[in-house]
C-alpha cells in the first residue's frame, strides 16, 4: 500500500476505510499453470517468513476434528443417497452413469480422509501449541502479476495455520487441465510441513465434492469430472507428502 500524507497506510474518510495501492496491469497471456507455480513459491516465502507458534485453548484441536468429521459424514450421506437414487432408476442419464463409474473412487477418498483424520487426532491429542503464519486466503488468477513479481489484493489476509492457505488454493485454483500437485514440491522445498499439518491437510483435501443438486446435465458431467480430477490431485499431493517423510526428519519442536 501507498502511505497517505499523514504517513499511514489506511485512510479514514466519512466512516469508511481506504487503502491505495500501485496499479499493475494484468497479464492475460500468462498461462494459469505459470501463475500457480509462482503463487505457490510466494506462499512458501510468506509462510516461512511469518510463522510462529502459539498456545491454543483447550478443545481447539477437538473442535477442528469434529468439524472435519461432520464434513466427512455429510459427504458420505450425499454419496449413499445419490447411489441409492440412481440405482432405483430404470433409465440412467450420462451423468448418473459417470457418477456410478466413479463411486468407488469417492468411497476410497472418504476412507482415506477418515484415516488421515484419525492420524491427525492421534498426533494432536497431547498438543497445546499450534503453528500459525500469515495466510493470503484470496486466490484469484488476476491477482498474480508474474512479470512484476507481485501478488496483489491482500485485504483478506489473516493469521492462521499454513494449511488453510493450501486448502484455499486447492479449492479455488482447481481446473481440470491443471495438475497443481506437480508444483507442490516447490512449496515444500521452501516450507516444511509438520506431521500433524500433513494429516490435517490430507483429511480436508480428500473429502470428495459430490453434491450436484440443482445442476443441469452438462454441469453435472463437468463437475463430476472435476471432482474426480480434484481427488486424483489430492492423492498425488499425499504421495509427495509421504515422500518428504522418507527424505528428511521432521524438525517440529513439540510441546
Amino acid at each position: 500500500p501507498i502511505k497517505n500524507v499523514y504517513g499511514h497506510y489506511i485512510t479514514l474518510h466519512e466512516n469508511r476505510y481506504f487503502e491505495i495501492d500501485d496499479f499493475y496491469e494484468d497479464e492475460p497471456v500468462v498461462a494459469k499453470d505459470i501463475r500457480i507455480r509462482f503463487y505457490l513459491r510466494a506462499l512458501a516465502n510468506l509462510h516461512n517468513q511469518s510463522f510462529f507458534s502459539l498456545r491454543v485453548r483447550k478443545g481447539f484441536f477437538e473442535e477442528s476434528i469434529e468439524f472435519i468429521e461432520n464434513l466427512i459424514n455429510q459427504a458420505s450421506s450425499d454419496l449413499e443417497n445419490n447411489i441409492r437414487f440412481i440405482e432405483r432408476l430404470d433409465y440412467k442419464s450420462p451423468s448418473q452413469w459417470l457418477f456410478l463409474l466413479n463411486n468407488q473412487l469417492f468411497y476410497q477418498a472418504l476412507y482415506d480422509a477418515k484415516r488421515h483424520l484419525d492420524s491427525f487426532k492421534d498426533k494432536t491429542k497431547e498438543k497445546t501449541m499450534l503453528r500459525v503464519s500469515l495466510n493470503y486466503l484470496n486466490f484469484d488468477y488476476s491477482h498474480i502479476i508474474v512479470k512484476s513479481n507481485k501478488i496483489i489484493s491482500t485485504h483478506k489476509m489473516i493469521i492462521g495455520p499454513p494449511i488453510y492457505d493450501l486448502k484455499h488454493l486447492f479449492d479455488k485454483s482447481f481446473h481440470g487441465s491443471i495438475d497443481i500437485s506437480s508444483f507442490f514440491e516447490e512449496y515444500l522445498k521452501k516450507f516444511h510441513l509438520y506431521e500433524y499439518e500433513k494429516e490435517w491437510l490430507m483429511a480436508l483435501m480428500l473429502i470428495p465434492i459430490i453434491d450436484f443438486r440443482g445442476q443441469d446435465e452438462v454441469e453435472k458431467i463437468v463437475n463430476i469430472t472435476n471432482s474426480v480430477h480434484h481427488l486424483k490431485n489430492a492423492r498425488e499431493i499425499g504421495r509427495i507428502l509421504a515422500d518428504t517423510d522418507k527424505k528428511d526428519k521432521d524438525t517440529e519442536v513439540d510441546d
